[in-house]
């Protein structure tokens, strides 16, 4: 889709058809409507900017994720993203009523919950047994 806003403050919209000149739809605006319109459409991209970019970073490097990030990275609902803050099972911060997680927490979590292959859990027992043959010999 094309859109294209004219000095008259008037916006165009275009939308992409299989036939050979696209459907050409025009919207007249008063001042206020399209600084309204322009106020949301630039919001908007400027939010999906920030969302993803160096801003997100903290001082040590690690991303900050919103909560919906988060929900999308669990896969996990939102009803079950709030409960895990209430029992605090991940760190987070809060700015204003929404809370921020650092990505290292996240992962860290996940990384708590990890079920363990035979094998992982087969070498964790051998290194207990050799670590404890060591402690005997002293």
């Amino acid at each position: 889709m094309l859109v294209v806003i004219t000095k008259e403050q008037q916006l165009f919209v275009m939308r992409k058809s299989k036939t050979s000149k696209p459907p050409k739809i025009k919207f007249e605006l008063t001042e206020n409507q399209f600084e309204k319109t322009l106020y949301v459409v630039f919001s908007k991209a400027m939010k999906d900017h920030f969302k993803n970019s160096a801003l997100n970073q903290t001082s040590d490097g690690d991303e900050n994720l919103s909560m919906e990030q988060v929900e999308k990275m669990l896969r996990r609902k939102h009803s079950t993203l709030l409960s895990y803050n209430c029992r605090r099972e991940i760190p987070f911060f809060k700015n204003g009523k929404d809370p921020i997680y650092k990505k290292s927490d996240v992962i860290a979590y996940m990384e708590r919950n990890k079920i363990k292959s035979k094998k992982q859990i087969l070498a964790d027992v051998n290194n207990i047994n050799s670590s404890e043959i060591v402690k005997q010999k002293k």
